[in-house]
């Protein structure tokens, strides 16, 4: 048995660590490397990367347009027979909206295991995942299925819309649909020293058009001056993305957040620290989530800010994440 590895962003590339040193035994890390001028993104996942972790690493660029990453997913599938001929394969993706990564599930008879992928695990799993729907019903465009079905027959195996088995810190087991199963271990929280700070965790909302930049700069002074008034005490730090401009967190500092560049993923970062802060907080961003679940704080928040979102589709997909964060615990503030 070999496991192959798909991944394309540092929180994909933990997960498939953790998973790895689990499983053990044979294993191939394939890494998408992504458009170019995102070289923050690939910095910090070359820092995750040990190359005696793993037996084989390659490294893909499967961007372009919907023919390009079909004919490149063929040469990368052919490439995988030759190279692990007669072997059973079991095959990890981290990302399930990148249709190259679809097609690389047909590559093994077993079903595949989906990688933690953030906030977006959780809208997949209680959108798409606990109805029994996957690949076939999220790619709903007719050239995706028939896509979907050339790469199948390519593979002798039958196109079947199954949800994946999941490896996720989120704890969705009560959201599974029958046959899935989520083979993450939870843990215990831990305790470390807690620091008088408050860490907002941003991400790249308005630079991937979810919203306009004066809506979030908006947002975002309204939750400066929550997180002032309730902490009074404490520091108000702005965790910036790495995907996040310079110009916007220019203007994030003139609100009066207190900008820190972690350099690396919030769950590395605290792994590694012998403190974590008091408070966390965010809009949906997945280090909320993460660092409720891994440490004891004293309190996090979670701002709703889909009243300024541009897409009501992008509405409902993140409603599933608010509804999860305020299910087990976070305390959902909503802005108007």
């Amino acid at each position: 048995m070999v496991n192959l590895y798909f991944v394309e962003s540092p929180i994909q590339l933990s997960s498939a660590i953790k998973l790895n040193s689990e499983l053990g035994g044979k294993s191939h890390l394939f890494v998408n490397l992504g458009p170019r001028y995102r070289k923050a993104n690939y910095k910090q996942m070359q820092d995750q990367i040990f190359p005696e972790s793993w037996g084989a690493i390659t490294y893909l660029r499967s961007g372009g347009d919907y023919i390009f990453k079909f004919l490149y997913a063929i040469l990368i599938m052919a490439y995988i027979k030759f190279k692990y001929f007669f072997q059973d394969k079991k095959i990890c993706i981290g990302e399930f909206r990148n249709i190259f990564f679809a097609y690389m599930t047909f590559i093994s008879n077993e079903r595949y295991i989906l990688l933690d992928d953030g906030a977006v695990t959780v809208n997949l799993q209680l959108s798409l995942f606990k109805y029994g729907k996957g690949i076939l019903s999220y790619y709903k465009k007719r050239k995706y299925k028939f896509l979907l079905n050339l790469v199948s027959l390519f593979n002798f195996k039958y196109c079947r819309d199954l949800p994946p088995h999941l490896y996720s810190f989120f704890d969705l087991d009560v959201h599974l649909s029958d046959g899935q199963k989520n083979f993450y271990q939870k843990e215990p929280k831990k305790n470390k020293s807690l620091m008088d700070n408050v860490f907002f965790f941003g991400s790249k909302y308005s630079e991937s058009n979810l919203i306009s930049v004066n809506d979030e700069l908006l947002c975002l002074s309204e939750v400066f001056n929550f997180l002032k008034c309730k902490h009074s005490e404490m520091s108000v730090k702005y965790i910036m993305h790495r995907d996040e401009s310079e110009e916007k967190i220019e203007l994030i500092k003139d609100i009066g957040f207190d900008v820190v560049n972690l350099k690396e993923g919030s769950e590395l970062f605290f792994e590694k620290s012998e403190q974590v802060p008091k408070v966390i907080a965010g809009f949906y961003s997945t280090a909320i989530y993460s660092t409720y679940a891994i440490y004891n704080i004293e309190h996090s928040y979670s701002f709703d800010f889909s009243s300024k979102l541009v897409s009501t589709e992008i509405v409902e997909n993140i409603k599933h994440v608010y509804d999860y964060y305020d299910s087990v615990g976070i305390e959902r503030i909503i802005l108007v």
